[in-house]
């Protein structure tokens, strides 16, 4: 009996990589965008921490002008840094978008090709199982045959 070989199994090994490259990419850029979330959660956290000491640096008393205004300047850069990652975050969203569109399409290629092996499988599995039943009655009958008086 011959093995069962599906004909198509180049193309499916073609579009196993393509869903699987398509997946790697979609990873990369959801860990970019973590990172950048992160980053951006970093630096917010140290704006309002320097809010709370320029805060504490305008109680009365002496007052320190240039350590405020240094860290008057340093809180724009902060705010600067953070809605540079904001816009990088915002053009991120729809590539990120684009690549989980890619991955389910990649996704379906591959399940439709599986589905097509899956029957062709089965009817090769029949088709072998209607085989033996005819070589078994073949068989049974040649048996008979013998055994048959004359």
């Amino acid at each position: 009996m011959p093995r069962f070989e599906f004909r198509l199994k180049t193309l499916l090994a073609v579009r196993e990589a393509a869903r699987d490259l398509a997946r790697t990419q979609l990873a990369e850029l959801l860990a970019q965008q973590d990172s950048l979330s992160r980053r951006r959660a970093h630096l917010e956290r140290e704006v309002n921490d320097q809010k709370q000491w320029l805060r504490r640096g305008t109680a009365p008393g002496r007052i320190d002008v240039d350590r405020l205004s240094t860290a008057n300047r340093y809180e724009l850069v902060l705010g600067r840094e953070i809605s540079t990652i904001m816009r990088h975050e915002q053009t991120l969203t729809p590539e990120i978008e684009g690549r989980r569109q890619a991955v389910v399409e990649a996704d379906r290629e591959v399940r439709v090709l599986e589905k097509l092996r899956e029957r062709q499988f089965e009817q090769f599995r029949q088709q072998r199982a209607l085989a033996e039943v005819k070589q078994l009655d073949e068989v049974a009958a040649r048996a008979m045959d013998r055994h048959e008086p004359a």
